[in-house]
């Protein structure tokens, strides 16, 4: 039970660091486009 709940939350957290990172790469190649 607690094992694969941390197993879960472990994902979930993988997931939305993986989200976060390619947002932050968005921003920075939007961020090149403009300065342009």
């Amino acid at each position: 039970g607690l094992i694969s709940m941390r197993k879960f939350i472990l994902k979930i957290y993988q997931v939305l660091e993986f989200i976060l990172h390619n947002f932050h790469g968005c921003k920075v190649k939007w961020g090149e486009a403009e300065k342009r």
